[in-house]
């Protein structure tokens, strides 16, 4: 940090990292130089043919040059090293080395042209008695070439691929007298030229060029994803939160995996110094459950949670059978083989009509086949089932579970980039739902994440178009049974946005969220849905923690801890992974001497001050309904029959003790589905097993 410039452009790589490729070259260039010196000695004391002087020649550039190459990579090295990662200061000749090296890569390949030439039209033509040495010589020159061309290419996949930022774009939105104060100062830690703080440009006019740079980016991803420039009203929408994400910052991503290491490591010190046997998992307000509804939601969790993770089709099914799965799912129970399946004669009800029931579904149904698998369903209880993906609209299906009465609605989760896109759509939405208005003070809003809001309402429109739950209450049989709404991840928040949606028409419609992201709706709505949505959550899940308001917390603990580091951001990491504690990684703030980063560190909270006060925030969202809070008891085992599982305890958590984010080993993998299903049956079991024995 700052990003390293390179032809005008930004890399996504800091003065700092270039640690890795340098070390990696100067070991190259070490063995080139040993292997260029054993080929010139041979050829020069025992070649009887006298026109290898051009070979001698050649050979004898070529070591010079990478003797001056591995000399440059041991320099970069030296400047890798000096300072934090938010002093560049002392490694500001960076750059000036990297062009050096790239003349002196611009002169090798010339030379080598050259070389090849003397190589294969003189040498071998003229000196057929020195066949050995011509051999080796020939093999030089072709490893060379191989050498040469992966470095080049190397280079221009890290130019195209992560320098698509002009540097007059980069943190144009940064205060203007900030600006003034940090270059004064001689600190260069955010790339500002001259004509974005002596114009004085407004405010409003730099946010503007800030979310065009990001809008471009996004567009880009419009050739991925099957959103086309008819709809740039949602790349906008996505690049204004981006934009404000990183307004006033300049990081790059080795930058962020040394901070969250340093998060990490504070964060493990807290948890080591709290007495229960949970550590930092269990949330302040956790009540363990207790009443006989209690167990029953969490029963209710583990039987609906096939059909969260049966929506994910076929990925999650080969995911979860690496071996074995594609050899299942053409011929698993019910089904013949999918290529062929389309083209069976079946006898279909109207409701269940072949061409009506699926809907973007690959050629060889193999979403439907697992899907019918997973959530162990027949052709005659699958209602509808959507596999089309796009931004604002996901997969779903609807069933009817004839044994406990219930017509089940099951969303997906995110799993493409469309996905990702709406789930970066977090604006604050109002909630337009009449009957809401009355659990809020006249003149006050409740909020829900824009994205979600409106994948919700795509997918209840499309059901109303085709009337589904009409046509299944239609049917006496079904008159009695109620709705229940499922999904994991984005799904469970799409589910419980149409479970409010439901309610203006159904009374009877329940909701099971598994792990739902956390800004989903205003802590006024999160308390009113606790009487019909059931959401659950493992352990130190990132998803269930993640608002706005969360990721800008850990975004300035990130740089905080950066900014207070004691050691250079390859030296931290190597000493994170040896075990270190915090205090030998990190200044406390009354200890941290003065120094570029510390410097930083003001400008950059004194920025943060100005916006608080201009009322430039994000509003805090939560997640929906009632929470149980499955926690590890610091991996502890208890046996059971002839095995042993980690053991886990279930808590009632508030919506509140989610407002920010755990950095732990497991805060991505416990939001996986199908570790989520495995947990949830393994607690119901054990449960099961305890009241056997009770």
């Amino acid at each position: 940090m700052p990003a390293l410039a390179l032809f005008g452009k930004r890399l996504k790589i800091g003065s700092d990292d270039l640690i890795f490729p340098s070390c990696c070259g100067a070991f190259i260039k070490l063995i080139w130089c040993l292997s260029l010196g054993l080929l010139y000695a041979g050829l020069v004391f025992e070649s009887e043919c006298s026109e290898t002087r051009l070979a001698t020649t050649y050979l004898l550039g070529a070591l010079i040059t990478n003797l001056l190459g591995l000399l440059i990579d041991i320099i970069l090295i030296i400047i890798s090293l000096q300072g934090t990662t938010f002093e560049p200061k002392s490694r500001r000749c960076a750059g000036v080395f990297v062009y050096v090296n790239l003349a002196l890569l611009f002169f090798e390949v010339i030379w080598h042209s050259l070389g090849t030439y003397w190589t294969f039209a003189i040498v071998d033509v003229q000196c057929p008695q020195d066949s050995g040495w011509s051999t080796l010589l020939n093999a030089f020159v072709i490893s060379n070439w191989i050498l040469l061309f992966l470095a080049i290419c190397t280079i221009c996949c890290t130019i195209t691929l992560l320098g698509a930022d002009e540097i007059h774009y980069i943190n144009s939105s940064f205060d203007s007298d900030l600006a003034n104060t940090f270059t004064e100062n001689g600190c260069s830690q955010f790339v500002i030229p001259d004509h974005v703080y002596q114009e004085r440009i407004p405010r409003e006019e730099k946010m503007k060029n800030y979310n065009a740079l990001w809008a471009k980016r996004c567009q880009l991803m419009c050739y991925c994803t099957k959103v086309s420039s008819e709809e740039p009203s949602i790349f906008q929408d996505v690049a204004r939160v981006l934009a404000h994400f990183f307004e006033h910052i300049d990081v790059v991503p080795s930058d962020v995996a040394v901070g969250l290491a340093l998060l990490r490591a504070k964060q493990k010190t807290i948890e080591e110094s709290i007495d229960n046997p949970y550590g930092g998992e269990l949330t302040k307000n956790a009540r363990p459950i207790s009443t006989e509804q209690d167990y029953d939601d969490l029963a209710n969790l583990q039987f609906y949670s096939r059909y969260a993770l049966a929506i994910y089709g076929w990925p999650i099914f080969i995911y979860m059978n690496p071996i074995t799965g594609i050899f299942k799912l053409p011929f698993c129970e019910n089904s013949n083989c999918c290529c062929f399946r389309a083209r069976m004669n079946q006898q279909y009800t109207n409701l269940n009509d072949r061409t009506s029931t699926l809907k973007g579904d690959n050629i060889c149904d193999c979403n439907y086949l697992a899907l019918k698998t997973i959530a162990n369903i027949n052709d005659e209880d699958l209602i509808f089932a959507s596999f089309e993906n796009t931004i604002l609209k996901s997969p779903y299906f609807i069933c009817i579970n004839k044994e406990r009465k219930k017509i089940i609605l099951s969303i997906r989760g995110t799993m493409s980039l469309d996905d990702c896109l709406t789930d970066v759509l977090a604006d604050d939405e109002v909630l337009d739902i009449s009957y809401l208005k009355n659990i809020v003070p006249e003149g006050e809003s409740i909020f829900v994440h824009k994205g979600i809001w409106e994948t919700a309402w795509n997918i209840i429109s499309e059901i109303n178009e085709k009337k589904i739950f009409e046509q299944i209450y239609s049917n006496p049989e079904f008159q009695s049974y109620s709705i229940v709404t499922v999904g994991h991840s984005l799904g469970a928040g799409t589910a419980t946005v149409i479970t409010l949606l439901l309610k203006q028409i159904y009374n009877r419609v329940l909701c099971y969220a598994y792990s739902p992201p956390g800004g989903l709706f205003s802590l006024t709505a999160a308390h009113f849905t606790r009487n019909f949505i059931i959401s659950v959550a493992i352990g130190t899940d990132m998803i269930v923690r993640l608002s706005k308001p969360s990721l800008e917390a850990l975004r300035d603990q990130m740089l905080h801890a950066i900014a207070l580091s004691k050691l250079p951001k390859w030296c931290l990491i190597s000493a994170f992974m040896c075990g270190a504690k915090e205090k030998s990684l990190i200044w406390t703030e009354e200890m941290a001497p003065k120094s570029e980063s510390t410097m930083l560190l003001q400008a950059y909270e004194q920025q943060q001050q100005k916006d608080l006060e201009a009322g430039r925030v994000s509003a805090q969202l939560y997640p929906p309904g009632r929470i149980l809070h499955i926690v590890r008891r610091n991996y502890s085992l208890h046996h059971l029959y002839c095995g042993a599982i980690k053991e886990y305890d279930v808590f009632i958590a508030d919506n509140e003790d989610f407002n920010h984010i755990i950095v732990s080993p497991t805060m991505l993998k416990d939001h996986f589905p199908d570790r989520l299903v495995e947990i949830l049956t393994q607690v119901s079991v054990l449960n099961q097993y305890q009241n056997s024995n009770q």
